[in-house]
């Protein structure tokens, strides 16, 4: 597990193998400033490591976005951690 931080942050990468999961961590997103941080820090992340998915882990919230070419699963923290 890493940390990324160039202009955004990102807060982990999931390195499984050679396959690379940017992962933002949020309690919930009805706040548009937080899900615009935490959005942009995914995306930059993203774009830096080449890869076009990441994940949103949030306390009970589930959705997909499809931004610049990068899909982001937005999902509450037990559908992550018990895959």
């Amino acid at each position: 597990m890493y940390y990324f931080k160039k202009n955004c942050e990102c807060d982990f990468i999931v390195a499984d193998g050679k396959e690379l999961l940017p992962v933002q961590e949020a309690f919930e997103l009805t706040d548009g400033k937080t899900k615009q941080r935490g959005v942009e820090g995914l995306l930059e992340a993203c774009q830096h490591l080449n890869v076009r998915k990441g994940m949103i882990i949030t306390s009970d919230e589930e959705e997909d976005l499809a931004i610049k070419g990068v899909r982001i699963e937005v999902r509450p923290f037990y559908q992550y951690f018990l895959r």
